[in-house]
């Protein structure tokens, strides 16, 4: 893969694109594209679509999802500690002990995915998101909520990296790809040229209602 294209996707794999909040990486993906397409679009969902040929009669679409698997807050209890639900496919057993970002309203406040300590009952063989809490550190409910708010989203922190100079480890690759690849493709045409209206989307919501996919459907 050419520096430049994996430069642009580890741009991707680096920003959290939680879906419903797909803002941050949109901007980035536009940025990216609009230096080669004839017209940016954008729609009310917050799909993001760039555009060759807009005036050729026939038309194709290429479309990859941005969003990402998150966390939601939903309760903070006594003790400061964050409960969550899900916003994707979070598997509760690979959830344990993994690092978070929350995303609070001014900044990021890092995290730690925990459950009950083994001499307090421990973790039950079959166990869900309910088990689980995000430790920020925080001693109260009080001190917690003067960052952190219900409905803040949080994603796994974790970095993307190159293994052995040959395959990308990252979050969320199934779906960042699907965005870098729709983009990568307009380039290609761009450059080589062609006939047809080529519209390429980023699209938004797939891993929650597929509000996106619909929007764009119906378009």
């Amino acid at each position: 893969m050419p520096k430049a294209n994996q430069d642009f996707l580890l741009e991707l794999l680096h920003t959290a694109s939680p879906s419903s909040n797909e803002v941050a990486i949109q901007k980035k993906w536009i940025n990216y594209v609009k230096t080669f397409a004839d017209e940016i679009r954008t729609d009310h969902a917050g799909n993001a679509i760039g555009v060759l040929n807009p005036d050729a009669r026939f038309k194709i679409l290429l479309a990859g999802h941005c969003d990402e698997i998150a966390l939601v807050i939903n309760r903070i209890d006594e003790d400061g500690f964050l409960h969550f639900d899900k916003m994707g496919g979070i598997n509760p057993q690979a959830a344990v002990g993994m690092k978070v970002s929350v995303m609070g309203e001014n900044t990021s406040i890092t995290g730690v995915i925990g459950v009950n300590a083994q001499h307090h009952g421990g973790i039950k063989k079959d166990f869900d998101l309910e088990d689980l809490f995000i430790d920020c550190g925080y001693k109260t409910k009080g001190e917690a909520e003067d960052n952190i708010q219900i409905g803040d989203l949080a994603v796994y922190k974790t970095e993307p990296e190159i293994l052995s100079d040959r395959y990308i480890s990252g979050r969320g690759l199934d779906n960042r790809t699907g965005s870098f690849i729709v983009a990568e493709v307009l380039k290609n045409l761009a450059e080589r040229g062609c006939s047809v209206g080529v519209y390429a989307a980023s699209t938004v919501n797939e891993e929650t209602n597929m509000g996106g996919h619909i929007l764009l459907l119906q378009g």
